[in-house]
This record gives structure tokens, C-alpha cells and sequence, in this order.
């Protein structure tokens, strides 16, 4: 009768943890314009209320984008990005959410549940941002490097060299390809003071140009529009975005 009892609660102990990992869940929320995943060869549309497995691939066309739900935390895509989630799991303790930003940005608002222990990772060929119960955004190119600005709470930002900064109220992490460490965190303060083209163009027009212009100078004194970097040097140079 002992023997009995004892396997009918670890029979239910196995379903009760059964049930709590399998809350991980990955939901299309919303969808705008042209927005496409894929977990085998081919290339889907992204529709709401879709649910998508751990390891999906994500991509976004110009003035496109989509909203997921990630174990109840808000992910906005942002145009022209390309991202998969590389881990996503739940458990009674433990939510653990990574993902690989190839190129573009995102918006992460992390939900966080007191009695559980929450790591949410967004990865870049160079750098790493963690979050825990807050909000950020992360851009990412190959020309232009990894740029995390935080919306609220506090954010670790870390190269593949180790050097972490932690982040807050207006502080920005930026790491540029080929740089041993990242730029000084309060430049984002630093670009406010200097004005220049950058303030006056849309938010995603902005996005555009972190992807698109690796031409521009960096210092708005030069030409250039705020802290996008270039690897070409320095001069004067008149800008005249078109969007399609």
C-alpha cells in the first residue's frame, strides 16, 4: 500500500512539472506589413494567434513588424530584422528566454514573477543584453554594430570580451564590430546636447539609418546624424532619405 501511494504521488509530481515546463510559450500577437517565420526550409507568413516552437526564426520586410508574447513578456520586432528565439523554456522556479538578434531591432518589456527566477538574453555576433523585469530596446547591424537603449528598470550589457555595463535611466550601451570594448554609456546624453539631424527624423527613419548607413559620419559636427558610426573616416555629406 506504501509502495502504491508513493508512485501515485510521483506519477502526479511528474504531471505537475509536465504541466509548468510546458507553459513556455511563444505567441504571435500582431502582425503589420510583410512578417515571415520558419522552423524548417520554407519561409511562412506570421498571423495572430499563431503559436511558434523554441528555435523559430523570425523575419521582417520594410515597414513591417510583429508583437509576440514570450511566457507573458512583450517582444515588438521592429522593420527589417531578423531574429530567432534560441531558448525558451518555463518551470515551477525557472524562465529562461534567449534571443539571437542577426540584424534590425527589437523591444523587450520583461514581465517578471516574483517566485521565479527570470533570465532574458538578447544575443548579437558581438554582444549580449540581459534583462530582468524591465524594458528595453536593441538594435543590431553588421556595419553599425549593437546599440541598447533601456526604457525602464536596469539592463547588463556585455561584449564577447567579457566588459559588462550596467545600464539605467538614459544610458546606452554601444558596441561597435571590431572594437575591443564598448562606447562610453552615458553617449546617448552626450548626442541629446548636440542636436543635429537626428532629432529631427521619425523613429523609424532612425531605425533605417542604423541598418542602412554605415556611409554617414559619426559626429553631427561633420555632417552625420548622432552616434551612427562609420568605418569610412570622416566629411561633409548631405542626406536625403527616400523610404518605399
Amino acid at each position: 500500500m506504501k509502495k502504491k501511494i508513493i508512485l501515485i504521488l510521483s506519477v502526479i509530481i511528474f504531471f505537475i512539472r509536465f504541466a509548468l515546463t510546458s507553459f513556455a510559450e511563444i505567441t504571435v500577437v500582431s502582425v503589420k506589413g510583410q512578417a515571415k517565420y520558419k522552423t524548417g526550409r520554407q519561409w511562412i507568413d506570421l498571423k495572430p494567434g499563431l503559436k511558434l516552437p523554441e528555435g523559430v526564426k523570425i523575419s521582417t520586410g520594410v515597414k513591417s513588424g510583429a508583437v509576440l508574447n514570450v511566457n507573458g513578456s512583450s517582444v515588438t520586432i521592429s522593420q527589417m530584422s531578423m531574429l530567432k528565439i534560441e531558448e525558451n523554456n518555463l518551470s515551477r522556479t525557472e524562465s529562461n528566454t534567449t534571443i539571437g538578434l542577426k540584424r534590425g531591432g527589437l523591444r523587450a518589456r520583461v514581465s517578471r514573477v516574483k517566485t521565479l527566477k527570470t533570465s532574458f538574453k538578447i544575443s548579437t555576433p558581438i554582444a549580449t543584453s540581459s534583462v530582468r523585469g524591465t524594458e528595453q530596446e536593441v538594435f543590431y547591424g553588421p556595419g553599425t554594430g549593437m546599440l541598447i537603449k533601456v526604457l525602464e528598470g536596469e539592463i547588463l550589457g556585455e561584449n564577447m570580451n567579457g566588459l559588462r555595463r550596467f545600464l539605467r535611466g538614459k544610458l546606452t550601451f554601444r558596441q561597435d564590430n571590431g572594437k575591443p570594448s564598448p562606447d562610453n554609456i552615458a553617449g546617448g546624453l552626450i548626442d541629446e546636447t548636440k542636436g543635429g539631424l537626428i532629432g529631427n527624423l521619425t523613429d523609424e527613419e532612425k531605425q533605417y539609418l542604423l541598418l542602412l548607413s554605415d556611409f554617414i559620419p559619426s559626429s553631427p559636427d561633420q555632417g552625420g546624424i548622432g552616434d551612427i558610426p562609420s568605418p569610412y573616416g570622416t566629411g561633409n555629406v548631405t542626406v536625403s532619405p527616400v523610404f518605399p
